[in-house]
């Protein structure tokens, strides 16, 4: 008799759709003999109420808060650093954390240890990749302790059966400089690389490390308790979550975190090529030419360093500060480390922020000419004895060097100090909200006696197209981009002059390359992104038809199809 099969092959897109209100996060270990608590997550809701969900989808854990409207909220449920922090080094881990919102919220995790304190600002989507390039710093060592400080570097897997591939460019505790490590992960799951004792030393840092898996994954840097060889007295945590080196840009300020406040300090930049041949130029100059992997070591003279280059690359700051102990401002800082994003059609509109220590606070801004003078500020109490608007008022901006030139519009940098020695400023531990109706970058400097933390706060305006690429003819495929934008323009291949819409999501049933640019938000840049879609009829054979008796059995094979359909086999009537 005949036996009959119905089969369907339904193809597979390989466009993966990320969200803005996920973030992916794995704390770095930080050694207790210098200080390593109390942790938080500092979070963030805007104008609506946010219901958040914190945790540890492979560790078991799961919150769930409600966090008011245009409040941060400071979540120390995850405090037990036990738990959390990812250690030990070269073994599979089920640490990663995952906070998850119904609306926007912004999140850092704030290592606040008087003597040892940083801040981590997670980068929700932008954090998320499958290529990564570890950037560094090569003019401080780790600091001597145990448990060891040590630079470390941080993986969280976000879906299971990922595979992470790390070429190492110095030893790692189990592995060799020039190993290519490969670990196997699933959703949640994390591991952690740490330099070797070897690697206390400045110029055996890990820099250049390559990393790419098949699955996006988030990655956390840090370099512990790190000094000045030549000049130690003090010590101090840096590190940031890594972006990967598709958000990467062109075009970079670094600000000098302390101009025109009468303190000598650090103020490094570190800048990492990803591709051979890049050309770097610095203030408008040629400074070198770096292969991928290869970095320049820049200091901020000035009030900002303006960045380019003709192939993307990350920017790394180093910044400090000398406590207010040290009788010699140039001997020992106390410091912190931001990876900066690209100034093209990225920054913010809102920053929320926290002081969080108790003697100096210095807030950094970045902004083009027209919006300098549009800058409010709210915080818990606006009364007289707790006004912050008047740190607004009479700001002193400088042009960054290099910009304002073609017709384009000049950046403008400023330091605002918004804390004194003895707690004197805004109040530490109360949120405020630092608003502008243009696109703005920013950066905050907390000081207490003994040492200090930085982080650095800026939306990166990605655009990215969620749909699927490929899918039967006759079907349909929706288009639409991930965030909201002002205005959108959607184009295709066989017309590209004339939009097919303007409305944020788009129906297509032919197949080809379609692009949409959009307005930000905040308006004046467009960004762009592009999809292939492809539309087709799976052609197929189970070859002639076969007699069989009962009792016995034939084995079809599909011929003639293409890798990563589904198949659906069906009895036949």
């Amino acid at each position: 008799m005949f036996s009959v099969f119905n089969l369907s092959i339904l193809p597979v897109s390989d466009l993966e759709a990320q969200v803005d209100n996920v973030f992916w996060f794995v704390a770095p270990e930080v050694t207790s003999s210098h200080g390593d608590s109390p942790v938080s997550f500092r979070i963030t809701a805007f104008d609506q109420d946010a219901e958040v969900t914190i945790s540890m989808p492979a560790g078991g854990f799961s919150e769930t808060i409600t966090i008011p409207a245009n409040t941060q909220y400071n979540y120390e449920g995850l405090s037990d650093l036990d738990l959390i922090e990812n250690r030990p080094a070269d073994q599979v881990l089920n640490k990663g954390i995952l906070i998850t919102s119904d609306v926007d919220i912004t999140v850092y995790y704030d290592v606040a240890h008087s003597n040892n304190p940083d801040k981590f600002t997670l980068k929700g989507r932008n954090g998320l990749g499958t290529e990564f390039l570890v950037p560094s710093q090569t003019a401080f060592d780790n600091h001597r302790y145990s448990p060891p400080a040590r630079e470390r570097i941080d993986i969280v897997a976000t879906e299971d059966g990922t595979e992470v591939q790390v070429v190492l460019t110095d030893d790692v505790i189990g592995h060799s400089a020039g190993d290519t490590v490969i670990i196997n992960l699933n959703r949640g799951q994390t591991y952690s690389l740490w330099a070797t004792q070897a690697g206390e030393q400045a110029h055996r840092h890990l820099g250049g490390t390559e990393i790419t898996s098949n699955n996006p994954i988030a990655v956390t840097i840090s370099d512990d308790s790190i000094e000045r060889p030549s000049d130690p007295g003090h010590w101090d945590l840096i590190g940031d979550q890594l972006i990967p080196t598709d958000l990467l840009g062109t075009e970079y300020i670094a600000m000098h975190t302390l101009f025109d406040q009468g303190i000598t300090t650090d103020q490094k930049v570190y800048v990492m090529a990803v591709e051979d041949d890049t050309y770097l130029a610095v203030n408008g100059a040629y400074r070198a030419t770096l292969d991928r992997g290869e970095m320049e070591e820049l200091n901020i003279g000035n009030n900002a360093l303006y960045i380019t280059s003709d192939k993307p690359v990350y920017v790394y700051q180093v910044t400090g500060i000398p406590p207010i102990d040290n009788d010699i401002a140039s001997r020992g800082t106390e410091l912190g480390s931001a990876i900066l994003p690209h100034v093209k059609c990225t920054g913010s509109t809102s920053v929320s922020f926290t002081r969080v220590l108790g003697d100096r606070f210095y807030v950094q801004l970045m902004t083009q000419e027209n919006h300098r003078d549009n800058f409010t500020i709210r915080g818990p109490d606006d009364s007289e004895n707790d006004n912050p608007s008047k740190y607004l008022q009479n700001i002193v901006w400088h042009q960054v060097p290099g910009t304002g030139t073609n017709g384009s519009d000049a950046w403008y940098s400023a330091v605002i100090q918004m804390g004194w020695d003895g707690g004197a400023g805004i109040a530490t531990g109360d949120p405020y909200t630092i608003e502008n109706t243009g696109l703005f970058h920013m950066s905050i400097l907390d000081e207490n006696s003994v040492s200090m933390s930085f982080g650095y706060f800026s939306d990166y305006s990605t655009l990215r197209i969620n749909g699927i690429s490929m899918a039967c003819e006759g079907e349909t495929i929706t288009l639409e981009t991930q965030d909201p934008m002002r205005s959108y323009f959607w184009f295709y291949e066989d017309d590209p002059y004339n939009p097919l819409s303007t409305e944020r999501s788009i129906d297509v049933t032919e197949s080809g390359q379609y692009w949409v640019r959009a307005e930000v938000m905040a308006g004046e840049c467009y960004l762009t992104d592009t999809i292939d879609v492809q539309f087709r009829t799976p052609q197929f054979s189970l070859g002639n038809d076969t007699v069989v008796c009962p009792g016995e059995t034939v084995t079809y094979t599909v011929a003639a199809t293409n890798p990563g359909d589904t198949y659906y086999w069906e009895p036949g009537e």
